[in-house]
């Protein structure tokens, strides 16, 4: 029998959205301009409903794209540990987080079962 995939892409989305929500206070207070503190609210927005959309759906597409995108997703979440371990670009945050964002949204799209 097929291990249910479920529960470990429900993780890496997890994860990602609590990387933002856990830091976000921090992460404000390093922004320097409008754009990367808007950037900040926006990523935060789109990460929470991704999130809560993976919560609802049954993640069962075990396809091979689906699991390049978990792939992915479980790099950048790593990258990101890393990198707010020791923050000094929040530039650099925005962008790999842009990224996660994007690679979870994916992922809870192709990996849903109807």
């Amino acid at each position: 029998m097929a291990v249910d995939p479920h529960p470990a892409y429900l993780a890496a989305v997890q994860h990602a959205y609590e990387v933002l929500d856990d830091n976000f206070d921090d992460l404000y207070q390093q922004c320097t301009t409008t754009e990367q503190r808007q950037s900040l609210r926006s990523l935060h927005a789109a990460a929470r409903d991704t999130y809560w959309r993976a919560v609802a759906v049954d993640l069962k597409d075990n396809s091979p794209v689906v699991r390049e995108i978990f792939s992915e997703l479980t790099q950048a979440n790593q990258d990101l540990r890393e990198l707010i371990a020791n923050l000094q670009n929040i530039s650099a945050f925005i962008a790999l987080f842009t990224q996660a964002v994007r690679l979870a949204a994916s992922l809870v799209t192709l990996a849903t079962v109807a």
